[in-house]
């Protein structure tokens, strides 16, 4: 009987254990390294010096590389990847030699063009 008691003893705690790991786990918010990678381009705004460019990441450090031609600019946006939807976006200002102009922005990630919301 005696040896019966430790085992109940032990089997009540090692229950409760098992039961935080796993509401631990269940809540995780996954948070950890972020994965950085391509992102599109919400929208541009044309500036006095070239573009600035709205981005779907959020605080993610976003870096732009771009090519320019005659009649259009593409541009390929890197950034950490975290999905929180449209509430937060990036922003870049990027200056272009002789400036937009009528030129298109190109999203390379998706080759599209992308709308200009004005001049700001």
């Amino acid at each position: 009987m005696r040896n019966n008691n430790r085992q109940k003893q032990f089997i009540g705690p090692l229950a409760v254990v098992v039961a935080l790991g796993f509401a631990v786990v269940g809540c995780s918010d996954g948070s950890g390294p972020a994965e950085r990678g391509p992102v599109p381009i919400e929208s541009a705004t044309t500036t006095d010096t070239g573009v600035q460019l709205s981005v779907e990441s959020c605080m993610g450090n976003p870096e732009a590389t771009y090519t320019e031609t005659d009649t259009a600019v593409t541009f390929s946006i890197i950034s950490d990847i975290v999905d929180v939807g449209h509430a937060c976006l990036d922003s870049i200002d990027i200056a272009l030699d002789g400036g937009l102009g009528d030129r298109k922005v190109i999203d390379q990630l998706g080759e599209q063009e992308v709308p200009l919301d004005g001049h700001q």
